[in-house]
């Protein structure tokens, strides 16, 4: 459909106005299409973020708890 509106609008004369009526055709279809990237994408980040602060506490803790284990002994 891009390609015939293209050589219509060189034919005519009129590339912008078939330029605009493409524009106006595709910018709800990709903000529907980045709607639903941002909500699939979502919880993966939300994992990712998980891990990290996950990793963060254990290479705390774990040193505190194995010089606790030393003491101990």
């Amino acid at each position: 459909m891009v390609i015939q509106l293209i050589n219509t609008g060189e034919r005519t004369g009129r590339l912008g106005e078939m330029f605009e009526q493409i524009a106006d055709f595709y910018d709800p279809e990709i903000e529907y299409t980045m709607r639903n990237l941002t909500s699939l994408l979502e919880p993966a980040m939300l994992l990712v973020m998980g891990g990290i602060v996950t990793f963060i506490a254990l290479s705390v803790l774990l040193p505190i708890f194995n010089l606790i284990n030393v003491i101990r002994r």
